[in-house]
């Protein structure tokens, strides 16, 4: 009987064990977004060597949600810049970047899983 009570409490163990180490993938729920547009930079406004991802609907009452040095970017022939913000929750966002002294704002979507592109 003693074999039998210590055989089931193996089985248990073991059958508790595998179950704990089997995880569901998190499944990513985010999505990003890539934006060609064409900056003009003013040496005299700092932050136009820069844009910007703002959440709509705090947007301008609260800081960028992430921003990027324009710069670093390849400029294309015709002028425009590429860029990509990734891991953004689905949703509204306001895009902005500076032509010259004016900050130009832009309303991006973010979808599931998906990369959005737009030009402005």
């Amino acid at each position: 009987m003693r074999f039998t009570s210590s055989f089931h409490a193996l089985v248990l163990f073991l059958v508790v064990a595998l179950l704990a180490s089997c995880q569901k993938d998190a499944i990513d729920t985010t999505g990003s977004v890539a934006i060609s547009f064409t900056p003009v930079i003013n040496a005299d406004v700092p932050d136009s060597y820069y844009c910007s991802v703002h959440v709509a609907e705090t947007y301008p009452n609260t800081p960028p949600l992430a921003r990027k040095y324009v710069a670093d970017f390849a400029t294309q022939i015709d002028g425009t810049v590429r860029v990509t913000f990734d891991h953004l929750n689905p949703g509204d966002y306001i895009f902005t970047y500076y032509k010259n002294r004016q900050l130009v704002p832009h309303s991006v979507q973010v979808a599931s899983q998906k990369t959005t592109t737009f030009t402005f």
